[in-house]
């Protein structure tokens, strides 16, 4: 599971531990890996261990080894990639027919503008901006922040991490641009179409969306509830499974006593010229949102017409359903 930042993540991490713990599964935990302190490193290596279930509590690190002997799951803050060569033995399943490893990939992604707010929301409540008082003065503060990025051509990812940040793989992360002969924008463009073509698609991702988050959690159920073998195990699985989706949206780990992510924005939204600006701020983070919406969406289709299909995203790539288990 690759958490990215704000996006109902620490949710996601509870139903994975309750999975592992129901389905006696390994689970390992991480943050803080490479590509976030060194974008020349990336590596299992440089992660942050943070807890396991099912595991040896002796592990206090971890690497493709370690996790190839110990592990079943994976989650955490880290980049599409790398963990690819986890299984890469000769027994291990065969890949999705799209050339891309068998390390099956599940992530979740939120409406940008949503995010954003969440993401300043979450700094007051860290501590680690000013606190504003009420909803107006939020409101202003968000204005004046992207207005004074956008004035100096600068996007969202100057701000939050995006998206791409951990949809890159960490080879991906370390390409070099001539920066004389690319624009910011062109750098964008090209981190947004190897997220969507060379990672979501080739990895054939399982892509949850915070704001259907009841419909992530049946994607995930079709993949994941199949794999325990005793009456018993199948009802505490079912069980688990209803209850999250019967939860319709992740908790909101930002959201401040007096303020919520909501009403700041049904205040910013009554200002339709500057969310014009607010919608070029986040531009190349809604390119990515909107394909991986549609691919939830064709998978959440597959899932409840009970027959799994391959559905055509563009003229050249596919998004591969099968019965397995996507």
């Amino acid at each position: 599971f690759v958490h990215v930042y704000k996006t109902g993540g620490s949710t996601v991490r509870e139903f994975f531990r309750e999975y592992a713990a129901v389905c006696k599964k390994s689970l390992a935990l991480v943050a803080q890996c490479g590509y976030q302190r060194d974008r020349r490193k990336g590596l299992l290596e440089d992660c942050k261990f943070l807890s396991c279930v099912n595991a040896p509590q002796s592990i206090e690190r971890v690497n493709s080894t370690i996790l190839h002997d110990n592990y079943d799951i994976l989650g955490g803050h880290f980049n599409f990639g790398m963990a690819d060569d986890i299984f890469s033995n000769a027994t291990a399943t065969p890949n999705y027919g799209n050339g891309a490893p068998q390390v099956r990939h599940m992530t979740f992604l939120r409406q940008p503008i949503t995010r954003f707010v969440s993401h300043i929301l979450y700094q007051q409540k860290q501590g680690n901006v000013d606190k504003t008082d009420t909803v107006e003065e939020t409101v202003e503060d968000i204005k004046k922040r992207i207005r004074s990025s956008r004035e100096k051509g600068k996007y969202v990812s100057s701000s939050i991490y995006p998206f791409y940040n951990n949809l890159l793989t960490p080879e991906q992360h370390a390409m070099k641009y001539d920066q004389e002969q690319t624009t910011q924008e062109q750098q964008e463009l090209v981190k947004v179409q190897l997220s969507i073509d060379k990672n979501l698609l080739r990895y054939n991702a399982i892509v949850g969306m915070t704001e259907t988050f009841s419909q992530s959690i049946q994607i995930f159920e079709h993949a994941m509830g199949q794999i325990v073998n005793s009456t018993r195990k199948e009802e505490e699985v079912q069980e688990m499974f209803s209850r999250y989706i019967g939860e319709k949206e992740s908790k909101n780990g930002s959201k401040r006593n007096d303020i919520s992510t909501g009403s700041v924005l049904k205040e910013l939204n009554k200002d339709e010229e500057f969310m014009a600006i607010f919608r070029e701020f986040v531009k190349y983070e809604q390119m990515i949102v909107d394909f991986a919406m549609d691919m939830h969406q064709k998978q959440y289709e597959a899932v409840k017409k009970g027959h799994f299909e391959r559905y055509t995203l563009d003229s050249s790539d596919m998004l591969y359903l099968d019965s397995v288990g996507m």
